[in-house]
């Protein structure tokens, strides 16, 4: 299994074991388990494009600047089939209209025409490590406090 394949799958399914162990498997919850389980795993799976084999042309960049401008812009790539890409400042700045993109599944290098691009993660990816990890820590101490509180037939 490839390493990205882990970065996908463990934060989901620990999420989705404390979620069963604090509250039990009740089949009034399990739709509500599975959707909340899919959501997530949809959600880190779409946002993580190394997966993706690219093979476009440029048609046109554009760029959605945020409050304070510099910092933090939306940089988009409008390439040949339809698609509309959200893209890392860097990235768009080493990218030219009319430029043929080529990656490979699962690959971390990107062809602009000639040239070779290195994909690293996002500031922002990078920013949430460090906040999701510990929001995941306050998560478990909580649960851990809960658990041992916890009312059998509700005598303690």
């Amino acid at each position: 299994m490839k390493k990205a394949s882990l970065y996908i799958l463990l934060p989901s399914l620990a999420l989705s074991t404390l979620y069963l162990t604090l509250l039990g498997h009740r089949p009034d919850y399990a739709g509500h388990f599975m959707a909340g389980f899919g959501g997530t795993l949809l959600m880190i799976v779409t946002t993580l494009e190394v997966q993706r084999r690219i093979e476009t042309t440029v048609i046109a960049k554009e760029i959605g600047y945020e409050k304070h401008q510099g910092k933090d812009d939306v940089c988009w790539l409008i390439l040949d089939n339809g698609e509309k890409a959200h893209v890392d400042q860097a990235i768009w700045n080493g990218v030219s209209e009319g430029d043929h993109l080529r990656k490979k599944s699962w690959s971390r290098k990107l062809m602009v025409g000639k040239n070779l691009m290195q994909l690293q993660f996002s500031k922002d990816v990078e920013g949430m490590i460090p906040v999701m990890s510990g929001a995941l820590l306050l998560f478990l101490f909580l649960f851990i406090r809960i658990w041992k509180r916890r009312t059998v037939f509700g005598t303690t």
